[in-house]
């Protein structure tokens, strides 16, 4: 229904600042719940994996003194989907190839990208981590 409502798409003319935003809000809602099924169950997500307003989403919660001080958790959310979007995409190829020792390395290397999604969400959002940690060497 987001689709079919446009939510994916530029805004249309005449579109003020709050509406741009709960639209952008909706849609980015709608890739992480999208995202979360997708993993819950084992399937390919229905938006795609190069989903422009996703892929460039980091530092929405900034574009706006409209945007809800929850936002800045929205966009952390989405980057995480993301590097579980890519996990789910190598999965799946290295499943049609059929190597199966390709599959710790495909492991590790999304485990170092998920520890080095953390610690960019540490320095991206500041306010959602009360405590300063260093980042493990990944």
């Amino acid at each position: 229904m987001a689709i079919e409502l446009g939510l994916n798409q530029p805004f249309p003319p005449g579109c003020d600042e709050r509406e741009s935003l709960n639209r952008t809000r909706t849609w980015l809602i709608c890739f992480c719940v999208d995202g979360s099924y997708a993993t819950q169950f084992g399937k390919m997500a229905m938006i795609p994996l190069n989903d422009h307003l996703a892929r460039n989403s980091r530092h929405w919660y900034q574009s706006s003194a409209l945007t809800s001080p929850f936002d800045i958790h929205l966009c952390a959310i989405v980057d995480i989907h993301l590097v579980f979007a890519d996990f789910r995409k190598a999965v799946s190829q290295c499943n049609q190839r059929k190597n199966v020792d390709e599959v710790g390395y495909i492991v590790t290397h999304y485990v170092r990208s998920l520890l080095t999604s953390c610690c960019r969400a540490s320095t991206s959002y500041p306010l959602l981590f009360s405590t300063t940690r260093s980042c493990p060497n990944v």
